[in-house]
């Protein structure tokens, strides 16, 4: 089994800010903006809680708004966040040039992405949600692994509903409308949002959020490859931990090696609150 690090959500580069931790444990990760003209759903249609949407969020704490007020809800891990019709499952798509380093990697059924991004902890004042003083961090927020990859490479939108009826309920999800000439669907066996845990910080305490801590079984000594991470000299053992300088770019991280890393990531899963 393949663990697949992705990176999405808000951060300094796609929404200049940072997704909030919320005073109850939740991470919510913020969707990016939409760049593609007619696509998007906006953000004033997802729902919170009760009547509060996440532009409703988004203007309490200050992140910035696109001017189309639409997001690329991607990947879709929350049911009761909007409307769905019946069938639906968690989803999460991915084209061009990060699609095709999955297919490189060999990313298959039953392996998992973890996904992850910038957080930062919020609290109420006045009524309203603040961010605290706190640092950005790279935290996991949730995971799907993968039943079926689903690929529409060079297939027109009216066509994918055409020839892939049984994909109804996903006709809505941004990459069934998506023009690359490269682009999947990945559909989940299991899919959850993470409450916040230590387990799930990648940031190690007191540096910048791109410097991670890990187990040190994710050293190369020990046979485990990271994509996009050859380089030897990012990697440094600290007694039983890794310190790892990660690169600024890529959107996906794909990790094999022993059970050690299967271990890692399902400890993840089965002792980490969820809330969806």
């Amino acid at each position: 089994m393949k663990v697949i690090l992705s990176r999405k959500g808000f951060d300094r580069s796609f929404g200049k800010g940072a997704s909030p931790i919320l005073p109850d444990g939740r991470l919510l990760s913020i969707p990016i903006p939409e760049t593609e003209k007619n696509y998007g759903i906006e953000y004033d249609k997802l729902k919170l809680t009760g009547n509060k949407t996440y532009l409703d969020l988004m203007k309490e704490l200050n992140l910035r708004i696109p001017q189309s007020r639409k997001c690329h809800l991607d990947p879709d891990l929350i049911n009761n966040v909007k409307k769905r019709k019946p069938g639906w499952k968690a989803v999460f798509g991915q084209s061009g040039s990060a699609e095709s380093h999955l297919r490189n990697q060999n990313v298959q059924k039953g392996d998992i992405f973890l996904f992850f991004g910038s957080f930062k902890r919020t609290y109420f004042r006045d009524n309203k949600l603040s961010f605290e003083k706190d640092y950005e961090r790279h935290i996991i927020f949730g995971y799907l692994q993968i039943a079926e990859i689903v690929q529409f490479d060079n297939i027109r939108t009216e066509n994918i509903k055409k020839l892939f009826p049984k994909l109804n309920w996903a006709f809505d999800h941004p990459h069934l409308r998506n023009k690359n000439s490269i682009n999947s669907l990945y559909i989940a066996e299991n899919s959850e949002v993470f409450k916040y845990n230590e387990k799930l910080v990648l940031t190690k305490k007191g540096y910048s959020k791109s410097i991670w801590e890990l187990p040190c079984y994710f050293h190369p000594k020990f046979g485990t490859r990271m994509s996009r991470h050859s380089n030897k000299e990012r990697f440094r053992i600290d007694g039983q931990k890794l310190t790892l300088e990660t690169i600024g770019f890529g959107q996906d991280f794909v990790v094999s090696g022993d059970e050690d890393i299967e271990k890692w990531c399902m400890n993840l899963i089965e002792n980490c609150e969820t809330w969806t």
